[in-house]
């Protein structure tokens, strides 16, 4: 090995290391931050309505015909749930699975490709550091699971080129077809968007001498695997007798709404690839410069093609979320790891030159933000003890990775990984003491109410899903205030604050309490009851009663 630490690291050894350390980074205090508000807490309050409702095949929100997207993802929740309840560790397991499983797939088809443990191990660890990559692997979206089976299917498809007979080269093609079925099932006509790397490259063989490879006819004929993931839920959902309201619905929604400009992703995909951007650059000027002695190099010219591609089919979509860009960074991790090898072989001074001082520099930063989660807590008067906990046990974790560092290059990497773990650390402090969903359902729960018994201004509101993650039970919602404020058998209700008190106000100050949250979220008590700041961060105000 070129570059190793003091203790040379076999193959097997560099992926023991690897796969323990994404690991933990992973999974340590998943399930320490509340679930994620915006979008994220509707996915989780999908997979739970599975569950209490028994309905596989359609899907619910809010008691209501969920058809924003296809039921893998939910599936896959909801199936955690069985398994370890329903919380935030579960609703996050199933990206933090597909992450694991994108590092690991990585690390061998690195390894494959380029004939080297530590090429595998270098694209592992790029992606596993990659901002974008590393914040999604610990929430409760569903661009993970999209980006795995979108990348299983691309590699299945290019294995199925360089197959040497057709038994072996059919498998991959029907393996490249399933994956894109199961793609399609987390983010349904997305998936195709396989199609655009494909099909330039088949039909750039087909005037070849190695034409044979393509094998277009076997390709076509293994085609009907697609469907193989779609058929079971597309026929319970046709059996299933609210589908003629399933499809009125699915007619009259709008998915998708986000949108930027024009060089939209000319922006966000080099900042949120980071710290591994500059290693791609360094990639891709490598293979223009020397395109003559790497012509052999098929896996690159794949690789880029499939970078370019998806980049250029993302830029002129009108629909654009950072998100968006997830199924690029294996490739591109995979192009950046071959550019480190490359150029640490080819100028191995220079190299460490650079790579010294960044090193230190990234270490001290990371080093310095083990006290994050300790002044989150201190500041905003969190548990403390928790905090010297997490923190010494990461801490702790990192001088380990550190001592046993199998490669010098990797150091920035994994010292990058720790920081952004310190910072999710700190986040879920913060939540402890700042979330206003969770200080509404502690306060809620500290008058010993069930759900049931609170009643919620919006069917679509984010902190009615919040309440029934927290309760695992819907509770009851009507859209006109007045409809909750004369029920008698509700002894909350929850609106906002300016509403709130107009309704009661106008309603002659019914006796009770409104006690207030934060960003003007607002819980009416008919009975009097504990303090609100026994009940978490919400502060007091004083309403009718």
């Amino acid at each position: 090995m070129t570059e190793t630490s003091a203790r040379p690291f076999s193959r097997r050894g560099l992926l023991f290391y690897f796969a323990l350390l994404a690991c933990f980074v992973i999974f340590f205090d998943l399930g320490g931050r509340e679930p994620e508000t915006k979008d994220y807490i509707k996915h989780a309050e999908v997979a739970r309505e599975i569950r209490e409702l028994g309905d596989w095949n359609l899907l619910h929100l809010g008691g209501r015909i969920y058809v924003d997207k296809p039921p893998l993802h939910f599936w896959l929740m909801a199936g955690a749930y069985r398994v370890l309840g329903v919380g935030p560790v579960a609703a996050r397991m199933p990206e933090a699975l597909a992450a694991l499983a994108s590092v690991l797939l990585v690390f061998f088809v690195g390894e494959r490709f380029f004939s080297s443990a530590e090429t595998g191990f270098l694209a592992g660890l790029f992606l596993l550091s990659s901002y974008a990559f590393y914040i999604y692997a610990r929430r409760m979206r569903l661009d993970l699971e999209f980006s795995l089976f979108f990348g299983l299917a691309l590699l299945s498809f290019h294995f199925g080129l360089k197959a040497p007979d057709r038994n072996r080269k059919a498998l991959w093609y029907l393996a490249f077809w399933f994956s894109t079925g199961l793609a399609g099932m987390v983010k349904a006509f997305v998936a195709l968007a396989v199609l655009p790397v494909v099909i330039p490259i088949v039909l750039g063989l087909l005037g070849r001498e190695d034409r044979k490879d393509a094998a277009p006819l076997l390709l076509a004929a293994t085609s009907p695997a697609l469907f193989v993931p779609v058929i079971p839920w597309a026929l319970g959902l046709l059996s299933h007798p609210q589908f003629e309201d399933y499809v009125q619905v699915l007619r009259r929604v709008t998915i998708m709404t986000r949108h930027g400009g024009w060089f939209y992703y000319l922006v966000e995909f080099p900042t949120k690839f980071m710290p591994a951007t500059p290693f791609l650059a360094l990639g891709v000027w490598a293979f223009l410069r020397h395109r003559g002695a790497l012509a052999g190099r098929k896996e690159l010219s794949f690789l880029l093609l499939w970078i370019g591609v998806f980049l250029l089919v993302l830029h002129f979509t009108s629909v654009k979320n950072h998100r968006y860009l997830l199924p690029v960074f294996m490739p591109s991790s995979l192009v950046a790891a071959w550019a480190a090898s490359f150029y640490r072989a080819r100028r191995p001074g220079r190299w460490a030159s650079i790579m010294g001082p960044a090193d230190r520099i990234i270490f001290w930063i990371t080093a310095a933000s083990f006290l994050f989660p300790l002044a989150v807590a201190l500041y905003f008067q969190g548990a403390v003890t928790r905090a010297l906990l997490l923190s010494f046990t990461a801490a702790a974790a990192f001088l380990l990775a550190r001592r046993n560092l199998p490669m010098r290059t990797a150091g920035v990497f994994v010292s990058v990984l720790f920081l952004l773990l310190n910072i999710e650390l700190g986040d879920g402090i913060r939540d402890d003491k700042t979330g206003r969903y969770r200080a509404l359902c502690l306060a809620l729960r500290a008058r010993g109410l069930e759900p049931a018994q609170v009643g919620f201004q919006g069917c679509d509101a984010r902190a009615r899903y919040f309440a029934a993650f927290f309760y695992d039970r819907l509770p009851p919602c009507a859209e006109r205030l007045e409809d909750l404020l004369s029920d008698p058998h509700l002894k909350a209700v929850v609106a906002g604050e300016e509403a709130l008190k107009r309704a009661l106000g106008q309603r002659g100050a019914p006796g009770g309490r409104v006690v207030t949250f934060r960003k003007r979220l607002a819980v009416f008590f008919r009975e009097p009851g504990p303090q609100a700041g026994n009940a978490g961060p919400g502060s007091p105000s004083s309403g009718p009663g």
